[in-house]
């Protein structure tokens, strides 16, 4: 193992430059994950964005079930994979080795409640 004249090992220098060079964003719906996708395409080509496939402005959110938010969906929308989709959100996300970044505004309601419900 070589070591670098910081002190720290070469393959610890790559792990957090690593960690540092890649970013999965994380946008509160397909809007604003679509918008962030093309603003930061030319500048962090490395990175990507995870887009949060539920609004939970609206149903229940007493729980962090995702099987609570599917039949809350199925119920209004019809039938759809919303459990399996919400599960590949959280799996994606919490297995993630890149740095994290969470985008949202304060003056949007969904994302307020994406952000108060998930993240805080």
């Amino acid at each position: 193992m070589t070591v670098v004249p910081s002190g720290r090992s070469e393959s610890f220098d790559n792990e957090i430059r690593e960690y540092f060079m890649n970013t999965l964003h994380i946008a509160p719906g397909y809007s604003a994950g679509g918008s962030l996708m093309r603003a930061i395409r030319d500048i962090r080509p490395q990175d990507d964005v995870l887009r949060w496939p539920d609004d939970l402005s609206c149903g229940p959110i007493d729980n962090d079930l995702a099987s609570t938010r599917a039949a809350w969906w199925n119920c209004d929308v019809g039938d759809w994979n919303v459990e399996a989709i919400l599960n590949e959100f959280w799996e994606r996300a919490l297995n993630s080795r890149a740095r994290l970044v969470v985008w949202f505004a304060r003056h949007s309601a969904m994302e307020l409640a994406f952000f108060f419900g998930h993240i805080v």
